[in-house]
Formats: structure tokens, C-alpha cells, sequence
């Protein structure tokens, strides 16, 4: 047992007593932290996502900038 479940347990213990719902409470305690960390986890792929969209926009934007500046200039690839 690491430290962080040794405090947990004697956090557990304080609210319920020794021998109360000790159990299910740490048992429920762990599927709530679950699912912030796989909330967390889709949030990060989100926003690596969010980025990797951003940049692609932004590099046809800069081929079309580019195009657009040559054929105006009449430099035609």
C-alpha cells in the first residue's frame, strides 16, 4: 500500500469508523477518479486535435496566399 491509499484509508476511517462502508466508499472513490481521468485524457486528445486541425488550416491558407500573391503578379506555376 503507498502512501496516497494509506491516507485515503485513514480519511475513509474518519468519516465512517473502522468497519462502515469503508469498502464501498473506496470502491466508488476510484471509479469517480476513473472517470476524471478519462475525461482528462479526452480532453487532451481534443485539444492535440484542435491543434493539429489549426495547422493544417493554416498551411493551405498560406498555399492559397501564395498562389493568389503569384498569379496577381503574374507568376503562374
Amino acid at each position: 500500500m503507498n502512501a496516497v491509499e494509506k491516507s485515503m484509508d485513514k480519511a475513509i476511517e474518519k468519516s465512517f469508523g473502522k468497519d462502515g462502508n469503508k469498502k464501498d466508499y473506496k470502491d466508488n472513490l476510484k471509479k469517480e477518479i476513473a472517470k476524471d481521468v478519462k475525461v482528462f485524457a479526452v480532453t487532451e486528445k481534443f485539444k492535440s486535435a484542435t491543434k493539429t486541425f489549426a495547422c493544417g488550416v493554416k498551411s493551405q491558407a498560406d498555399k492559397l496566399k501564395t498562389t493568389i500573391l503569384n498569379r496577381m503578379r503574374g507568376n503562374q506555376k
